[in-house]
């Protein structure tokens, strides 16, 4: 009977074989249910919250389109913010659900949509609040059963400036390029020569890709905005270089010369470990290149007549990998003035060098000997004077002397060298410059072909030489061998110059430019594709205000001209174009010429960081 008890009690609380296997299964299939339903919330959450920054990301694209087509100035407020159913204006959030264009991403059971803040400063940026939605809805009656929300800020328009966004121009067309948020390279214009980048020789109003290698981001672009702009080059952001466009006299440094045009980039050889010695910028000529290093040596490709490579020897016709040229210890170039044969460069201890042809006794050593290695330009050698400033337009030559006198030599044609005189010999010394018109202390000068300007420590500008449509801006057209004064509005001091000249060739596109202490651009001469930016195309002699920059919310910092193309720096970093755009190159999208600059939006691609 014990036995029996026992046995009765173990069966009264010991369960069958297959129940126990019923019970454990019960078990794992509720825990397998409960993991079922977290990793299924957790993907539900994560969709969620891409699809509501996917629609923020959204709204940061339609502030910078809003932004792009009104010259960077919101047209929307906080009261008024920016949603996907609104004007640029913006407005108030949809109120009818039902309405399609209210949402980003809409379905039965989806929908996403954006709001933008007005922008506010950051220095020289701007700064963009969006808020991004994702919301889970029942199908029955559009009721919101969840709700993801992601915001996301976004700085725009710093960095900018004419090395992130460049212009080349010859007499053919102009083009541009600029560098995108991701370190892309996007140019637009004249590409007869391929100097766009982008495989092709067809010229485009239309951004296309600068080609450059998988992970290879671009930080600067070069090329020239005087009338020998046939190429372009790209620095990345490990110091390499990526050049386009001619290339007949190896001028690209490719390590070759080709009879045909570079149309998809090839990278620059210069001689070396990559990461002990970078490029920091290019200077391009028609024929031949010079680039400066990270440890300050120049570097020179391209034809070697007339000793313009400044390598030697005398019987070198070309170099197609580049070659260092050679100067004294410790030199630093700050400045190099290349045009035409030739180039000069100005070192941080105010030495100037100069090399190249010497057809107008340019190199100021008494003669007309061509120099194929750089020499020393009369006494500027960093010890006994020292220049301050340089410039060059291809036959005549230019310094500022540390003490605030301009100095010139080469041809005096036009009476453009400023010396009062009324002949027209080439001048193969220094000779000091009569700026009697003008006060104060030069210290900048600004040349193109037969005309240069002066500015002075005053805010005073005074011109010489070719004045065919009154680019000199002291009120006639008469070529002016002694410099007269740039006319500026009582009150106002010039803070900065550019002279651009084709000399007769257009002579339409003859002008200087002056930017004031106040903000507003002046300028005067040829207006024919409405460059002078006053609304007109009636050239002028009598400089005249550039429309847009007020002073107040819109004003200049820095210019560059060419061709019938200006370009314009703000102090809040925007690029505004006006003129020629026969190409595109003003980067509004069309060729339509403009006489009233705008801050378009394929010139203002500007790097933006989201955070």
């Amino acid at each position: 009977m014990s036995k029996m008890k026992n046995t009765r009690k173990l069966n009264g609380f010991a369960l069958p074989t297959v129940l126990i296997s019923s019970v454990v299964l019960m078990a794992l299939l509720a825990l397998a249910a409960q993991s079922i339903s977290g990793v299924s919330s957790a993907l539900s959450d994560s969709v969620q919250s891409q699809q509501a920054r996917e629609a923020a990301e959204s709204g940061v694209a339609r502030a910078l389109a809003c932004l792009g087509d009104s010259s960077y100035i919101a047209a929307w407020t906080n009261a008024n913010k920016l949603y996907a159913h609104t004007a640029c204006s913006g407005g108030s959030p949809c109120t009818n659900s039902a309405t399609a264009n209210c949402y980003v991403m809409s379905d039965d059971t989806t929908r996403t949509w954006f709001e933008v803040d007005a922008p506010t400063r950051l220095g020289s940026a701007q700064v963009i609040a969006v808020k991004g939605y994702a919301e889970q809805i029942r199908a029955s009656d559009d009721a919101v059963l969840d709700r993801t929300e992601v915001s996301l800020n976004s700085r725009i328009g710093a960095d900018v400036n004419f090395n992130t966004v460049t212009f080349g121009y010859n007499l053919n067309g102009s083009y541009f390029a600029a560098i995108g948020d991701n370190g892309r390279l996007y140019t637009v214009g004249y590409n007869a020569d391929g100097q766009l980048g982008n495989g092709t020789n067809t010229s485009s109003a239309e951004p296309s890709d600068f080609i450059l290698p998988d992970q290879k981001r671009a930080t600067a672009a070069y090329a020239s905005f005087l009338s020998i702009g046939f190429h372009m080059y790209a620095i990345t952001e490990d110091g390499m270089g990526y050049a386009t466009g001619r290339n007949n006299n190896g001028q690209l440094g490719i390590g070759r010369s080709t009879s045909s045009p570079i149309l998809t980039p090839e990278s620059i050889k210069i001689p070396g470990v990559p990461n002990q010695r970078k490029i920091k910028y290019a200077v391009p000529l028609h024929n031949s290149t010079f680039f400066v290093m990270s440890d300050d040596t120049m570097y020179a490709s391209g034809h070697c007549g007339n000793g313009q490579l400044g390598i030697g020897p005398t019987s070198c016709t070309s170099i197609s990998t580049p070659q260092q040229m050679v100067f004294p210890s410790n030199f630093v170039p700050v400045k190099v003035s290349a045009d035409r044969i030739g180039g000069y460069v100005l070192g941080a201890n105010g030495a100037v060098y100069g090399w190249g042809m010497n057809d107008q006794g340019q190199l100021a050593n008494y003669s007309y000997t061509d120099a194929y290695t750089p020499i020393v330009i009369g006494s500027w050698n960093g010890t006994t004077r020292k220049a301050v400033d340089i410039g060059y337009d291809g036959v005549s030559f230019y310094i500022i002397d540390q003490d605030g006198t301009a100095w010139s030599a080469g041809e005096d044609v036009h009476g453009q060298l400023g010396l009062g005189t009324t002949t027209y010999n080439d001048v193969r010394t220094m000779t000091r410059m009569d700026l009697s018109a003008c006060t104060g202390r030069a210290v900048k000068v600004s040349t193109d072909q037969w005309s240069a300007s002066i500015l002075t420590d005053t805010g005073e500008v005074c011109s010489a030489g070719l004045n065919s449509r009154g680019q000199l801006g002291n009120g006639n057209t008469w070529h002016q061998t002694r410099a007269v004064k740039f006319r500026l509005p009582a009150g106002v001091r010039a803070v900065d110059v550019y002279n651009t000249s084709t000399g007769d060739s257009n002579p339409d596109t003859n002008n200087v430019f002056v930017i004031g202490d106040n903000g507003r651009v002046y300028g005067a001469g040829g207006n024919m594709y409405g460059q002078l930016g006053d609304g007109t195309t009636t050239a002028r002699s009598t400089p005249v205000a550039m429309q847009v920059f007020d002073g107040v919310n819109v004003r200049a910092e820095r210019i560059q001209a060419g061709y019938g193309t200006t370009v314009i720096l703000s102090t809040d970093k925007k690029i505004y174009t006006v003129g020629n755009n026969s190409h595109g190159q003003l980067g509004d999208g069309t060729t339509t010429n403009s006489s009233t600059p705008k801050a378009n939006r394929l010139t203002n691609i500007v790097p933006v960081l989201n955070f």
